[in-house]
Formats: C-alpha cells, sequence, structure tokens
C-alpha cells in the first residue's frame, strides 16, 4: 500500500512539472536582470546586483529577521545558563556537609 501511494505521490508530481514548464508564456525574469545588471546596478556580478541593489530591502529585512532570531537564542542560552546555577547555588544542604562544616570551624 506504502508504494503504491508514494507512485502516485511521485507521478502526481512529476505530471505537475511536466505541466507547469510547458504552459510558461513570458520570458523569464532573470532576463530582465541579466539585461540591466550593468546598466542599472553597476556591476557584472549578476547575484551580488541583484541582492544588493534590486532587492535590497528585502535583502535588509532577512538579515533583521535573523539578527532578531540569533538574539533570541542568545537570551534563551543566557537563561538556561542562569537557571542552572541558580539550582546549583539554591541546593539544599545535606547533613554530611554540615557535619564537615562544624568540625572545621
Amino acid at each position: 500500500m506504502r508504494v503504491a501511494v508514494s507512485a502516485a505521490v511521485g507521478i502526481a508530481v512529476f505530471v505537475f512539472i511536466v505541466a507547469a514548464v510547458g504552459l510558461r508564456t513570458e520570458a523569464p525574469v532573470s532576463d530582465e536582470f541579466i539585461a540591466r545588471s550593468l546598466g542599472d546596478g553597476g556591476g557584472r556580478n549578476v547575484v551580488n546586483v541583484v541582492i544588493v541593489d534590486f532587492r535590497g530591502f528585502d535583502t535588509m529585512g532577512e538579515i533583521t529577521v535573523l539578527s532578531i532570531a540569533g538574539l533570541g537564542v542568545y537570551g534563551l542560552v543566557r537563561l538556561a545558563r542562569r537557571e542552572r546555577h541558580e539550582l546549583r547555588t539554591f541546593a539544599p544542604i545535606r547533613p554530611e556537609r554540615l557535619r564537615r562544616r562544624r568540625r572545621t570551624s
């Protein structure tokens, strides 16, 4: 049964991809980016021109999201360390430790 379902899904995806590629009526957007990269962006490396010049605000937004996520992870790590330290600091004293302290003082 699993093999039949997997084969059916694979065939459906293949048919969808073939149909989607065949239905393209417009020229790809990448041709426009390549044509405008030197004149409008001032660079020969199309990828860099697209990231920095054409989609600069989008890239800045992605960097902001990653920075905020990194700050969140940093805060969670600090919180976990603090809680672990507090558990060690405020752990109840065992009776054998009390006996040792009384003998030494």
